[in-house]
């Protein structure tokens, strides 16, 4: 079955039909009720972003647009840590998130970091990266709330707090920094002003 206004005579990639048939991608559910359509990206035969454009094209103009200004965002941030043994100093991962997204507490304080997002190329599915970027967040060095995947397109979230993970939503309604300081607060239980 095809999602609502799509042509029955385009072919899906197997990565589409598998979505569809898990049902992401043709229902509505209370986080995100207007996904209703396949990925532009999975279509057979259509050329897609790699994971370099997907950022630059996709990503940025997004989050740029719900309030992330450049002095928020941290790019490609190294995720391990450093470990100390008796060869000396070596990295245990080497692993690079593609965003950190930090939140202002006052003019004169650095940003604390909130969430990370890890960006996948266009033609995949906006979980791709998830199970990457929860491990990045667990690291001392950056221990952050919320993480992210995305394929410029779609976007979920995975919320340390609670444990959840959400459906697939629209890129366009991707949380502004306003939006993840009040959730950080009511989950810590504390005003970043105080």
């Amino acid at each position: 079955m095809l999602s609502q206004g799509a042509d029955p005579r385009i072919k899906l990639d197997w990565q589409a039909q598998s979505w569809l048939s898990y049902g992401a991608f043709t229902r509505g559910d209370a986080a995100c009720p207007q996904v209703q359509t396949t990925q532009p990206g999975w279509l057979v035969g259509m050329a897609s972003f790699s994971e370099a454009d997907t950022r630059a094209k996709l990503i940025d103009p997004a989050i740029h647009q719900r309030g992330w200004t450049e002095d928020l965002i941290r790019r490609e941030e190294t995720a391990g840590a450093i470990e100390i043994s008796t060869g000396g100093p070596r990295r245990r991962s080497k692993g690079r998130v593609d965003y950190v997204l930090r939140i202002k507490v006052t003019q004169e304080s650095q940003p604390v970091a909130v969430a990370l997002i890890e960006a996948k190329a266009e033609r995949l599915p906006p979980t791709h990266g998830l199970e990457q970027v929860k491990l990045y967040a667990t690291c001392k060095r950056l221990n952050v709330p919320y993480v992210y995947a995305s394929n410029g397109h779609l976007f979920v979230e995975y919320d340390r707090f609670t444990g959840k993970t959400t459906a697939p939503c629209p890129i366009a309604d991707f949380p502004s920094p306003s939006d993840l300081r009040r959730r950080y607060e009511q989950s810590m239980g504390f005003s970043l002003a105080s």
